[in-house]
């Protein structure tokens, strides 16, 4: 899970920091593949707001949470939104055991 840095705190002043963070559907860390399988929107300011989410299905499409509306959407509209945050699973699970060492 990743978490963009939408707030900004400095000593007594707070604000939220709007606007497009672009991120792809697969991300590649240190050989490990990983999927974006959900992403979180806030919508708002500091004092009030709304959050909505994006999941991806087991048939690989991706539909919008909004309290009670859900709705299918394009992986071009989810990746339009102002993320907050990045849920990615791992795609790829190496071992480097050999059979003997497996348990």
């Amino acid at each position: 899970m990743m978490t963009l840095k939408r707030f900004r705190h400095e000593s007594w002043f707070a604000s939220k920091l709007d606007g497009h963070i672009t991120f792809d559907e697969d991300l590649k860390v240190n050989n490990v593949d990983y999927k974006l399988h959900g992403v979180v929107v806030h919508k708002g300011s500091l004092r009030y707001g709304h959050y909505i989410s994006y999941v991806r299905t087991k048939a690989n499409t991706w539909q919008q949470f909004d309290d009670d509306d859900t709705q299918d959407v394009s992986w071009h509209h989810v990746s339009k939104c102002d993320a907050y945050i990045l849920i990615y699973v791992q795609v790829t699970v190496t071992c480097s055991c050999s059979p003997s060492e497996e348990f």
